[in-house]
């Protein structure tokens, strides 16, 4: 009875220790590695931005024009009536294709200054004022047109926002037109460039790495300029444009 006492405590203790013995050597589960976090892309930053719109930038650009020309006439004809004449305004839509180039530079402070030149030619036929029962006809257009303006603005977002001011030079054609009895139609047609003061405001946005697109509104106000079809009439034109254009421009 004493020897199966003894046994049966032995048989438990080994039992009961090499349990123990199992259980210390199990290895706990482990977790499965976290799944790496996705890459987060972010929008363009100021920096970028910046850089965009400093330096030389080159474009193109197209839009609309409108024009607008008051005239004055005053009677020209040796020994006709002195001081007679008249005044009236006409008017020309249509479009315009150029190129343009900018230098500027973003600072620090968000503050953009720069400037631009411009080259476009344009394609409107011109203002007309006809006078059937005389035979009298006027007609006045513009063609190739440059600019000179110094740009000023901030950043905003993503955005440049810009007002300028410069000057314009722009060819300027006339044609008149008479019947006369004596020789038949009487024509005289004049060209030359004219300055006048440019105003205008606009915004580029980037869309893509060295690519940006805009928005522009221009005015123009010429200087007075005179014609004179010699035995006829002296016109004098005061001539106003307003332009709004889509620009795509290129940093070099």
């Amino acid at each position: 009875m004493r020897v199966s006492k003894i046994l049966l405590l032995s048989t438990a203790f080994a039992v009961f220790t090499t349990a123990g013995y199992s259980a210390t050597n199990i290895a706990a589960p482990t977790a499965a590695p976290a799944a790496p976090a996705p890459e987060m892309h972010t929008s363009v930053t100021a920096t970028d931005v910046a850089a965009q719109f400093s330096g030389l930038s080159l474009g193109i650009n197209g839009g609309f024009i409108h024009i607008a020309a008051d005239t004055t006439w005053v009677n020209h004809v040796p020994g006709g009536l002195s001081g007679y004449g008249g005044k009236y305004t006409t008017t020309a839509n249509g479009g315009y294709a150029g190129l343009h180039a900018i230098l500027g530079r973003v600072y620090p402070n968000k503050f953009y200054l720069g400037g631009e030149v411009t080259g476009a030619y344009n394609f409107v036929n011109g203002t007309s004022r006809d006078y059937i029962n005389y035979g009298k006809r006027f007609r006045y257009s513009i063609r190739d047109s440059y600019t000179a303006a110094v740009r000023a603005g901030m950043l905003a977002g993503e955005a440049l926002v810009y007002a300028k001011a410069g000057l314009a030079f722009t060819r300027r054609n006339v044609e008149s037109q008479y019947m006369l009895s004596q020789v038949g139609i009487s024509i005289v047609k004049s060209s030359k460039y004219k300055t006048g003061a440019l105003l205008g405001f606009g915004f580029d946005i980037p869309v893509q790495k060295k690519i940006s697109c805009g928005l522009e509104a221009n005015y123009v106000k010429y200087g007075p300029d005179s014609f004179v079809h010699p035995n006829m009439e002296k016109y004098t034109m005061h001539t106003d444009t307003y332009d709004f254009k889509v620009k795509v421009t290129f940093k070099i």
